[in-house]
């Protein structure tokens, strides 16, 4: 879903397109199958893969440097001098291997557990959700302090401003408003999925 087209078009376009009822949001029902159509509200990233770490372990000037002196030790026929450099070269890639994989672990274990959460109006009731369960169309909440769960299109707010630090490093926060862009800027990244609205309070 292309989530850039709907920054310049108006509430009631977006509304009609989406099949949005700003009351009462959408139904459970509704939610699942939009789920089931668009997927989880993650950034796509790549599982830990094993072979991957692996090979990577070899990606280093050095090693290449120790492969080139390893072959040159096998043609002089120093098979001592060779073992000893095969040796080091297989701890050092059990090592860097292990260290890596046990990162990678670490880093998808919390980030399963660093879920955000959002307050998200279905069937006329707000409900909390982790932010992956969030889909297009959701008609979410935003309070003092909260963290924009997915990509939004605003349709209230009240002197709502931004912290867009972590996208820009600007430390001053960026007032927003509900109407609709006249220009597209490009991004760098986006999630797999967007979400819709927020109504401010």
């Amino acid at each position: 879903m292309d989530i850039l087209k709907y920054a310049t078009k108006n509430i009631d376009e977006i509304a009609c397109e989406l099949e949005i009822d700003f009351k009462n949001g959408l139904t459970e029902k509704e939610a699942d199958a939009r789920l089931e159509k668009y997927g989880s509200n993650l950034f796509d990233a790549e599982g830990t893969n094993d072979w991957r770490i692996f090979f990577r372990q070899f990606k280093s000037a050095f090693v290449y440097l120790l492969f080139g002196a390893m072959a040159i030790t096998i043609a002089l026929g120093e098979l001592i001098d060779t073992l000893m450099i095969f040796i080091f070269l297989a701890i050092n890639t059990g090592l860097g291997f292990y260290q890596e994989y046990s990162s990678e672990k670490t880093a998808q274990m919390l980030k399963k557990y660093s879920l955000g959460r959002a307050k998200v109006i279905r069937d006329g009731k707000i409900l909390q959700l982790t932010a992956d369960k969030l889909v297009p169309g959701d008609i979410i909440k935003l309070e003092t302090g909260d963290k924009v769960p997915a990509d939004v299109r605003l349709i209230e707010k009240n002197n709502l401003s931004i912290n867009e630090t972590v996208l820009t490093g600007e430390s001053v926060p960026v007032f927003k408003k509900t109407e609709g862009l006249k220009k597209i800027f490009p991004r760098i990244t986006k999630p797999k999925i967007w979400l819709f609205l927020a109504p401010m309070f």
